[in-house]
């Protein structure tokens, strides 16, 4: 084995300490001890930071390390915060506890899913395709897809994902077996469709949505029967479902529209005044809105953007957080961390 210097060691450790990989420094003793968090990240060079807010929209705490361009926070089935470094190789997990691993994977990941245990990644393996990888315990399996896999989805028998092309004549919607990773079909989405932003699964239908069209894609699993749902506004881009509706924010758009769930019918939109929406999520009463400084009307130079708070059933706007400048960074996502709580 070569041998260390003393340096090198002092070094390693300091370094580890700013990187914060270290499962024995639990950043918070609960996640569920915060309400939001929020993710700041640099794409010019290595620093991140996930910043946690609590119910009284207080700064609990934050996290730093040392990875480019953390562009999305994903939750996982035990209320970990897995976050996929897009300008590097690996997937970083925080759990419920705080504690903080990362794993190295293939270069750029996009996306990730799990479901009941088993986990599906993609990554952007070149300007034509993507890797769509499985992980389940130790075993892992990978196929490569056309298209730059930017939503996955997966359920009991399959895996679904779709393929942003960008020399090919059309978009397709993947759908795999699950324990093979083959395609059992493949759906060519046309021009009408557009470009795939992402997959929810509902009700036996899968929800598309993509910013180049003014409309919502279901299509039934069991027939693949496809149809559009007419929207207010053009450029739809996440979808937030609860147990009666469906909200479609507008990329960079201040509109969300609401759809009732059972009939898919729209019931309406309300404004997020000048906020911009980059990215939503939502808690029992309220829908948070994370919008960047950089896209208000009058910027200030103090912030780096806002987390506007409004009333799901009446679309008002119930409070606002200012997100402070943290060195050259910019906010990408946020996530609920307790959504049961108001």
């Amino acid at each position: 084995m070569r041998k260390r210097s003393l340096l090198f060691i002092i070094l390693f450790s300091i370094s580890a300490l700013i990187i914060g990989c270290n499962n024995n420094q639990p950043l918070i003793k609960n996640i569920s001890d915060s309400h939001i968090a929020v993710i700041y990240t640099d794409a010019t060079k290595e620093d991140s930071e996930l910043v946690f807010i609590d119910d009284k929209k207080q700064i609990l705490g934050s996290h730093q390390m040392k990875q480019m361009y953390i562009k999305r926070i994903e939750r996982g089935e035990n209320n970990e915060l897995l976050l996929p470094v897009a300008f590097g190789d690996s997937i970083i997990t925080i759990q419920a506890d705080g504690k903080i691993s990362e794993r190295e994977t293939p270069i750029m990941p996009l996306d990730i899913f799990v479901h009941k245990g088993v986990e599906i990644s993609s990554y952007n393996t070149d300007y034509s395709t993507g890797t769509l990888e499985k992980k389940q315990e130790d075993q892992v399996k990978k196929t490569t897809l056309s298209g730059l896999l930017e939503a996955v989805a997966m359920d009991d028998d399959y895996v679904y994902a779709v393929g942003n092309a960008i020399s090919d004549k059309y978009n397709a919607l993947y759908i795999l077996e699950k324990d093979t990773l083959k395609v059992h079909k493949e759906i060519g989405l046309g021009p009408q469709y557009g470009i795939g932003k992402e997959i929810q699964i509902l009700d036996g239908k899968l929800l598309l949505t993509s910013p180049q069209t003014k409309s919502l894609t279901i299509v039934t699993k069991g027939t693949r029967e496809m149809k559009q749902v007419k929207l207010p506004y053009k450029e739809p881009d996440d979808l937030l479902i609860d147990q009666d509706s469906i909200y479609v924010t507008y990329m960079l758009g201040n509109h969300i529209t609401k759809i009732d769930r059972k009939t898919l019918q729209v019931k309406g939109s309300f404004s997020t005044g000048d906020q911009a929406v980059l990215r939503a999520d939502m808690d029992s009463q309220n829908i948070y809105v994370l919008s960047q400084a950089q896209n208000d009307p009058q910027p200030r130079q103090d912030i780096v953007g806002r987390i506007g708070i409004y009333n799901k059933q009446t679309g008002n706007k119930v409070g606002m957080i200012e997100l402070p400048n943290k060195r050259n960074m910019g906010v990408q996502d946020l996530i609920i961390t307790n959504p049961s709580n108001p």
